[in-house]
Protein backbone atom coordinates (compact mmCIF):
# COMPACT_ATOMS: atom_id res chain seq x y z
CA UNK A 1 0.00 0.00 0.00
CA UNK A 2 3.10 2.36 0.82
CA UNK A 3 4.43 1.56 -2.73
CA UNK A 4 1.04 2.76 -4.36
CA UNK A 5 0.91 5.56 -2.50
CA UNK A 6 4.44 7.22 -3.39
CA UNK A 7 3.86 6.14 -7.01
CA UNK A 8 0.31 7.93 -6.77
CA UNK A 9 2.04 11.04 -5.10
CA UNK A 10 4.71 11.03 -7.78
CA UNK A 11 1.81 10.79 -11.10
CA UNK A 12 0.29 13.66 -9.59
CA UNK A 13 3.22 15.34 -9.04
CA UNK A 14 4.37 15.30 -12.30
CA UNK A 15 0.95 15.88 -14.07
CA UNK A 16 1.57 18.96 -12.08
CA UNK A 17 4.99 20.00 -13.38
CA UNK A 18 3.86 19.28 -16.75
CA UNK A 19 1.05 21.51 -15.86
CA UNK A 20 3.13 24.60 -15.04
CA UNK A 21 5.13 23.87 -18.14
CA UNK A 22 2.12 24.09 -20.31
CA UNK A 23 0.98 27.22 -18.89
CA UNK A 24 4.35 28.80 -18.78
CA UNK A 25 4.22 28.50 -22.88
CA UNK A 26 0.55 30.05 -23.12
CA UNK A 27 2.07 33.65 -24.60
CA UNK A 28 1.66 36.91 -22.45
CA UNK A 29 4.06 38.80 -20.86
CA UNK A 30 6.35 37.74 -17.67
CA UNK A 31 5.26 39.25 -14.40
CA UNK A 32 8.10 42.00 -13.14
CA UNK A 33 8.20 40.25 -9.79
CA UNK A 34 11.00 38.48 -8.74
CA UNK A 35 9.87 37.12 -5.70
CA UNK A 36 6.77 34.15 -6.40
CA UNK A 37 3.65 34.67 -4.86
CA UNK A 38 3.48 32.84 -1.60
CA UNK A 39 0.41 30.04 -1.80
CA UNK A 40 -0.72 28.80 1.23
CA UNK A 41 -1.04 25.03 2.43
CA UNK A 42 -4.53 23.86 2.64
CA UNK A 43 -4.43 24.58 6.16
CA UNK A 44 -2.73 27.90 6.53
CA UNK A 45 -4.42 31.49 4.82
CA UNK A 46 -2.06 34.18 3.23
CA UNK A 47 -1.50 37.36 5.31
CA UNK A 48 -0.40 40.49 3.95
CA UNK A 49 0.42 43.89 5.32
CA UNK A 50 -1.69 47.04 4.22
CA UNK A 51 -0.03 47.91 1.26
CA UNK A 52 0.90 44.28 -0.65
CA UNK A 53 4.70 44.52 0.42
CA UNK A 54 4.93 41.65 2.87
CA UNK A 55 3.45 38.34 4.04
CA UNK A 56 3.08 35.14 5.99
CA UNK A 57 1.15 32.31 5.90
CA UNK A 58 -0.50 31.23 8.94
CA UNK A 59 -3.27 28.60 10.44
CA UNK A 60 -6.73 28.25 9.53
CA UNK A 61 -8.56 29.74 12.25
CA UNK A 62 -6.21 32.42 13.74
CA UNK A 63 -6.54 35.95 14.28
CA UNK A 64 -5.08 37.61 11.12
CA UNK A 65 -5.78 40.86 12.13
CA UNK A 66 -4.46 41.22 15.97
CA UNK A 67 -3.08 45.10 15.74
CA UNK A 68 -3.00 45.05 19.31
CA UNK A 69 0.17 42.32 19.48
CA UNK A 70 2.53 45.63 18.71
CA UNK A 71 1.66 48.79 17.70
CA UNK A 72 4.34 49.11 14.90
CA UNK A 73 3.63 45.90 13.95
CA UNK A 74 2.81 45.88 10.26
CA UNK A 75 1.40 42.14 10.46
CA UNK A 76 -0.33 40.28 13.59
CA UNK A 77 -1.55 36.84 13.64
CA UNK A 78 -2.52 35.23 16.75
CA UNK A 79 -3.90 32.08 18.60
CA UNK A 80 -5.03 33.95 21.78
CA UNK A 81 -6.94 30.55 22.83
CA UNK A 82 -2.68 28.84 23.55
CA UNK A 83 -1.48 32.62 23.13
CA UNK A 84 0.63 32.10 20.46
CA UNK A 85 1.61 35.09 18.08
CA UNK A 86 3.83 36.69 15.03
CA UNK A 87 4.65 40.18 14.58
CA UNK A 88 6.25 41.15 11.71
CA UNK A 89 8.25 44.96 11.80
CA UNK A 90 9.72 46.88 8.82
CA UNK A 91 12.19 49.83 9.38
CA UNK A 92 13.52 51.58 6.56
CA UNK A 93 16.79 51.18 5.60
CA UNK A 94 17.04 55.20 5.08
CA UNK A 95 15.75 55.90 8.66
CA UNK A 96 18.66 54.79 10.16
CA UNK A 97 22.66 55.19 9.86
CA UNK A 98 23.77 54.59 6.30
CA UNK A 99 25.76 50.78 6.08
CA UNK A 100 24.19 49.60 8.85
CA UNK A 101 24.30 45.82 8.92
CA UNK A 102 21.76 43.23 10.53
CA UNK A 103 23.66 42.63 13.20
CA UNK A 104 23.86 46.54 14.43
CA UNK A 105 20.20 46.20 13.69
CA UNK A 106 19.64 43.91 16.12
CA UNK A 107 21.10 46.55 18.30
CA UNK A 108 17.66 48.67 17.90
CA UNK A 109 15.80 45.38 18.06
CA UNK A 110 17.58 44.41 21.74
CA UNK A 111 16.54 47.48 22.89
CA UNK A 112 12.44 47.00 22.12
CA UNK A 113 12.42 44.21 23.25
CA UNK A 114 14.07 45.57 26.71
CA UNK A 115 11.03 47.91 26.86
CA UNK A 116 8.46 44.84 26.48
CA UNK A 117 10.08 42.38 28.59
CA UNK A 118 11.75 42.16 32.48
CA UNK A 119 15.03 40.30 32.25
CA UNK A 120 15.38 39.25 28.39
CA UNK A 121 17.58 36.34 27.61
CA UNK A 122 19.29 36.20 24.22
CA UNK A 123 20.88 33.03 22.66
CA UNK A 124 23.98 33.52 20.10
CA UNK A 125 22.69 34.23 16.61
CA UNK A 126 23.03 31.81 13.95
CA UNK A 127 22.80 32.78 9.74
CA UNK A 128 19.51 32.01 8.20
CA UNK A 129 18.02 32.62 5.03
CA UNK A 130 14.35 32.99 4.30
CA UNK A 131 12.79 33.33 1.01
CA UNK A 132 15.98 34.72 -0.39
CA UNK A 133 16.45 36.99 2.49
CA UNK A 134 19.68 36.69 4.24
CA UNK A 135 19.05 37.63 8.06
CA UNK A 136 19.98 36.15 11.48
CA UNK A 137 17.79 34.50 14.12
CA UNK A 138 17.89 34.08 17.93
CA UNK A 139 15.90 32.69 20.71
CA UNK A 140 14.85 35.11 23.37
CA UNK A 141 12.94 34.74 26.67
CA UNK A 142 12.19 36.44 29.07
CA UNK A 143 8.51 38.09 31.12
CA UNK A 144 6.10 40.45 29.93
CA UNK A 145 6.14 43.86 31.79
CA UNK A 146 2.24 43.98 30.74
CA UNK A 147 1.18 40.79 31.72
CA UNK A 148 3.37 38.72 34.21
CA UNK A 149 3.87 35.96 32.20
CA UNK A 150 7.15 34.15 30.91
CA UNK A 151 8.14 34.34 27.04
CA UNK A 152 9.25 32.40 24.26
CA UNK A 153 10.32 33.81 20.99
CA UNK A 154 11.92 33.12 17.63
CA UNK A 155 13.29 36.07 16.13
CA UNK A 156 14.61 36.49 12.97
CA UNK A 157 15.58 39.53 11.24
CA UNK A 158 16.41 40.08 7.67
CA UNK A 159 16.71 42.66 4.95
CA UNK A 160 16.69 43.33 1.29
CA UNK A 161 18.41 46.84 -0.44
CA UNK A 162 15.70 48.97 1.42
CA UNK A 163 14.63 47.43 4.50
CA UNK A 164 14.92 45.79 7.54
CA UNK A 165 12.32 43.08 8.92
CA UNK A 166 12.02 41.33 12.09
CA UNK A 167 9.71 38.72 11.84
CA UNK A 168 9.10 37.67 16.08
CA UNK A 169 6.95 34.38 16.62
CA UNK A 170 6.84 33.61 20.20
CA UNK A 171 4.38 32.43 23.05
CA UNK A 172 3.48 31.70 26.63
CA UNK A 173 6.54 29.70 27.85
CA UNK A 174 4.26 27.13 28.88
CA UNK A 175 3.22 26.54 24.58
CA UNK A 176 6.09 27.20 23.00
CA UNK A 177 7.52 23.80 22.74
CA UNK A 178 3.94 22.59 21.52
CA UNK A 179 3.24 25.65 19.40
CA UNK A 180 7.40 25.99 17.97
CA UNK A 181 6.70 23.90 14.37
CA UNK A 182 3.55 26.34 13.89
CA UNK A 183 6.09 29.40 14.94
CA UNK A 184 8.54 28.19 12.41
CA UNK A 185 6.24 27.47 9.58
CA UNK A 186 5.37 31.39 10.32
CA UNK A 187 9.10 32.62 10.36
CA UNK A 188 9.88 30.75 7.08
CA UNK A 189 6.92 31.98 5.52
CA UNK A 190 8.28 35.51 5.13
CA UNK A 191 8.12 37.18 1.54
CA UNK A 192 8.16 40.25 0.29
CA UNK A 193 6.90 41.12 -2.67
Amino acid sequence: MNRLLKKGILFVAILLALSVVALAGCGGQPEATTTPKATPTPSTVLVTNSEGTVSVEAPIGWNTADTGLYPSAVIGVSDTTDMVHAIVLIRSKASIASGTTVSQYLVNVKNAFGLVLKSPVWSAQSNITVNGLKGITLHLTGTSKTSGKDMEYTVNILEDSTNFYSVDCYAVKSSYDAAKATLDMIGNSFKVK
